[in-house]
């Protein structure tokens, strides 16, 4: 049965967050633009940069000038976004955004003021640039506004609501290094009327792999050529052969048993050798680096203006991204299988053997399917009582992200292949000789489904109270409810632990309500100045209670504090705002659970000793709360027409922050939260331990740093309009709690947990993005110079050592030529206008710089394309 949210919200029709940021207009003076400015729910005539807090506003002309595609591309190289993924490599077919470095979960993302996640962060690559208006970043706490996961800030999406006739693009780019070729089609228009507005759009992507082989820095697993060290596996082809009576580790001599072939003679068997023998992964195996997916979007935007002056607006999203993901020939290890018996007629040792390794090189590479798909409808309606304001709307929000991972071996049917005593017995002993007949019945597709799904009702009201001497008090009141709901099923065969190496995994489903009320009140202190709508000095406090279901209670305020002086040149601004993640839904149950093996030592004996680990969520999990100080200025000059520079101080203390997982060592040594449960082989694998471990608040985080804009628009020359913007991000200090309760700073460095889920990645001190555009009739040409400085490297062992990873920049330039309407007229143009661009990204091919603690480079960082040439076509009807 639908619940009865989301049939609410399926009756609205289309939808795309209805629109708490659309213009309204003020009564008395109908030229002035009224607007809802992410942070805040009180309409406002006043620039979003000049708000009490700081917010970063990209417009729909500044996107144009890249080469952007997706909302991803648009923040890839905003400084203020630093140390984690924003791009879709290593994530499944999924972008993130990790504002200030703090994480994804810590970054709220809206879609014209309404959320776009559930109980997962927010997939940018869902939204195409050809369909945002702008983007406002706020940086700063807003969880008294918004609810959980403002910590670092919010990013809001504003999607355009008309379009004026169709347009048309086709875009296509290569690397020169080869491989990513990359296809792009967007189809979008709609209608202006006096009543109503409609946008849509469509749009396909698709682009070649990248393999391993074809860029140097993951040619080869032996990384020792870069500073790092050998990543090569043990487990080859011929495979490693263990136990054999009165021998060492042997392998086939490839030199007597070429690929294809095996030998029953243990004459043509000799001692492994490490340095020869190891299996180049990457080198050999050759996956995917860069996947291939295939993305398509729909979306549509509607706003209808009814006689009485109630305005209904819907909207609708939906993405799905689908990708292969090549990898190495898979590895089996008969340790955690069984026995290959003596009798088994491609034995040549006449023994039963346990500790046999083989490479299943002539199934060649591996391939998993990915799949990440967002659907989000959202409508209501808007209007007017006296001078307050009212919106209310229902939203219904699902993400999946699905996996088919083909050719896995299941190991009950390998145990049986290799207890064959016929020419089809499975032969682990021979060079990649295996045949369809051996692996009859021995392969199969092993599988995960996740979903994420949000159904919520919000109400929100806005308006004047009373007045005071200098001016009237502005307020805003409202409530919500949202139920979350994760989901998370394997394959029947995984849920028993069916396939080799793949360990036991649990299936669940988990659901929460969560109830919130929350208000606003800006205060004027001062009278506003002659020809200004603004007070110069205003004071705004915000505040929202919520009730969660599973853990409880949180109440979170914010003030806001605007200064403008100078006949309105200057504003200074500071902020305070208290902000907060809720537990994902796993961490807060023990239902969530996984495993795995490892070597522990027993505190009893001093021996070491198997264990099978569990982690588990539970319900004394609290959730993680932040606040947030931010200090800061907007100047304007007169003397200056078209500069505008921005320069703001944050500091972020965050408590209660989960890391993990309590030690299973320390379960063991009795100094973590945890039990342990000891027999002998009382693990699947044969362990004889099993330790239960749980999620946990460990202490506090803090950062801090400055953050510097400069945007100017220079007097018309004759040779054209020439602007530039620069933005810089420098951060002071980024401190983590270590074991002994100290707080380190590690900024300009790497974090130990980074390229984890509650990862914070590369921290270096100052990012910076420069650029420089001209515009002159028919033709414009754009440059963007992003840069990152070097940072702290780390061992193997998460040790800082004396090696930085050098500072990374790079150069894009785009070029663009019209023809008609604007542009150089055209009278054969079979269409209004036609617009060429050429650009080109990374164009000296910078080589993406090693990283020795990931003995990679940085994928959450750096971009491995190299140097990516396009070309777009675009065709307004």
């Amino acid at each position: 049965m639908m619940h009865p949210i989301r049939a609410r919200s399926a009756l609205l029709c289309l939808a795309l967050a209805g629109s708490g940021t659309v213009l309204a207009q003020n009564t008395q003076t109908p030229e002035v633009e009224e607007v809802i400015v992410t942070g805040s729910n009180i309409v406002s005539s006043l620039d979003a940069e000049k708000r009490g807090a700081p917010v970063e506003v990209i417009t729909a002309d500044a996107i144009a000038k890249t080469g952007a595609n997706s909302l991803a591309d648009v923040l890839a190289n905003n400084p203020s976004i630093t140390g984690g993924a924003q791009g879709e490599q290593d994530s499944g077919g999924r972008g993130f955004i990790n504002l200030r470095g703090l994480g994804t979960q810590y970054t709220l993302v809206l879609v014209n003021g309404r959320r776009l996640s559930a109980n997962d962060p927010a997939n940018v690559l869902a939204i195409p640039a050809d369909a945002i208006e702008r983007v406002e970043v706020l940086k700063s706490g807003a969880s008294a506004v918004y609810g959980s996961d403002a910590v670092a800030g919010v990013v809001n999406v504003i999607l355009k609501s008309s379009s004026d006739g169709m347009h048309a693009n086709m875009t296509y780019g290569d690397t020169t290094q080869g491989g990513g070729a990359t296809t792009e089609l967007n189809f979008y228009g709609g209608f202006n009327t006096d009543n109503s507005r409609f946008f849509f759009l469509g749009s396909r992507m698709t682009r070649d792999e990248i393999t391993a082989t074809q860029r140097g820095i993951t040619s080869t697993s032996d990384k020792r050529r870069f500073g790092g060290y050998d990543e090569s596996s043990s487990i080859g082809s011929p495979g490693l052969i263990s136990g054999v009576t009165g021998s060492p580790d042997l392998i086939a001599d490839a030199t007597r048993v070429r690929p294809g072939n095996y030998s029953v003679n243990p004459a043509d068997y000799r001692a492994y050798n490490a340095s020869t023998d190891m299996y180049d992964t990457l080198a050999s195996g050759d996956p995917s680096i860069i996947t291939n997916p295939e993305r398509l979007t729909v979306l549509g935007n509607f706003e209808h203006d009814f006689d009485s002056g109630v305005t209904f607006f819907a909207s609708g999203l939906y993405f799905q991204m689908l990708e292969n993901k090549w990898n190495a020939p898979r590895s089996i290890s008969f340790s955690s299988v069984g026995t290959i018996p003596a009798s088994n007629p491609y034995n040549p040792f006449g023994e039963d053997l346990t500790s046999v390794d083989y490479r299943a090189a002539e199934l060649g590479r591996t391939r998993d399917e990915n799949t990440a798909a967002t659907r989000r409808l959202s409508g209501g309606l808007r209007g007017d009582i006296g001078n307050w304001q009212l919106e209310s709307a229902l939203t219904w929000y699902r993400s999946e992200v699905t996996q088919r991972s083909h050719n896995n071996i299941i190991a009950s049917r390998l145990q049986e292949a290799v207890n064959r005593t016929g020419p089809t017995a499975f032969n682990p002993f021979c060079n990649a000789c295996n045949t369809t007949a051996q692996y009859a019945g021995v392969l199969g597709t092993r599988g995960y489904d996740i979903g994420f799904d949000a159904d919520i009702a919000d109400i929100r009201a806005s308006g004047p109270v009373f007045n005071l001497p200098t001016g009237a008090v502005q307020a805003a009141v409202g409530g919500e409810y949202r139920r979350e709901q994760v989901t998370v099923d394997y394959d029947s065969l995984w849920q028993v632990g069916g396939w080799v190496g793949m360990g036991l995994p649990g299936a669940y489903d988990l659901s929460r309500d969560i109830y919130s009320v929350f208000a606003e009140v800006r205060v004027p202190l001062l009278a506003a100045r002659n020809g200004s709508d603004n007070s110069p000095l205003e004071l705004s406090l915000a505040g929202r209670y919520e009730d969660y279901s599973d853990f409880g209670t949180t109440t979170t305020p914010m003030a806001t504090l605007r200064f403008a002086t100078l006949d309105d040149q200057l504003t200074l601004r500071a902020s305070y705002a208290e902000a907060f993640l809720a537990p994902y839904l796993e961490l807060a149950t023990y239902d969530y659970n996984y495993n795995f093996s490892d070597v522990l030592v027993d505190p009893n004996t001093g021996d070491p000793i198997e264990a099978l680990i569990y982690g588990s969520g539970t319900p004394d999990i609290k959730p993680e709360t932040s606040e947030t100080i931010n200090i800061g200025a907007v100047f304007t000059p007169d003397a200056v027409p078209g500069l505008t520079v921005s320069l703001d101080y944050y500091r972020i203390q965050q408590n209660d922050f989960v890391p993990g997982t309590t030690s299973p060592q320390g379960v063991l040594d009795g100094t973590a939260n945890g039990t342990a449960t000891y027999g002998t082989n009382i693990g699947p694998n044969g362990e004889d331990v099993i330790v239960q471990t749980y999620f946990y608040n460990a202490g506090r985080r803090r950062s801090s740093g400055y953050e510097l804009s400069l945007n100017y628009a220079f007097p018309e020359f004759d040779f054209g309009k020439v602007s530039v913007d620069v933005g810089l991000a420098r951060m002071a200090t980024f401190e983590v709690e270590d074991g002994d309760g100290r707080l380190v700073n590690i900024a300009g460095g790497y974090d130990p947990a980074g390229g984890t889920f509650f990862s914070t990645g590369a921290l270096p001190k100052t990012r910076g993005l420069v650029g420089l555009n001209w515009e002159r009739g028919a033709l414009s040409v754009s440059s963007q110079y992003s840069f990152m400085t070097s940072y702290r490297d780390l061992s193997p062992s998460a040790e800082y050592i004396d090696r930085k990873v050098p500072f990374y920049a790079t150069a894009d330039f785009q070029v663009s030529y019209t023809l008609g309407d604007d542009g150089a007229p055209v009278e054969w143009l079979p269409a209004r206008s036609a617009r060429v661009t050429l650009g080109v990204e990374n164009a000296f091919d910078r080589e993406v710089p090693f990283v020795v603690f990931r003995n990679d480079y940085n994928s959450y960082e750096n971009d491995l394309r190299g140097r990516y040439i396009y070309a777009r076509l675009s065709v307004d009807f």
